[in-house]
């Protein structure tokens, strides 16, 4: 294995991983302040809610791929980040994920927090650009 490759490996891939892990904590408690039945953002933007887990290698291969996406769409689209594993998580999955059969899970919601589309399995950068479109 080369440099590069041992170096994206070992540092790159889990910290992007470890920023998506932080970086929406507040996430659940967000959601849960609106008194609509769906998910929507104070920016008043089409949502993206990515359910993961720690140990889901498909979530962490994502993961670069999703960073890109929230920052190539950071107008447009607002990106939740929804840990399964946590209490907040499943709290959150189980109140607005019918199919809990697996993960990665994308789910996108209008402005107004209307249910749209979802997808679950691995994406590609592309992919996900075409799932918000």
């Amino acid at each position: 294995m080369n440099k590069k490759k041992l170096f994206l490996s070992f540092f790159i891939i889990p910290s992007l991983f470890l920023a998506l892990i932080f970086l929406n904590i507040s996430c659940a408690r967000q959601s849960q302040k609106t008194k609509n039945t769906g998910i929507t953002n104070a920016k008043g933007l089409p949502s993206y809610v990515f359910y993961y887990a720690k140990w889901c290698g498909y979530c962490k291969k994502m993961t670069p791929d999703i960073m890109q996406a929230k920052i190539a769409l950071a107008d447009k689209v607002y990106f939740y980040f929804v840990n399964v594993d946590s209490v907040a998580g499943q709290e959150f999955s189980s109140k607005y994920r019918k199919n809990q059969a697996g993960i990665p899970h994308s789910q996108l919601y209008d402005a107004q927090g209307n249910f749209l589309k979802e997808q679950i399995g691995l994406m590609s950068y592309k992919k996900i650009l075409n799932f918000v479109q």
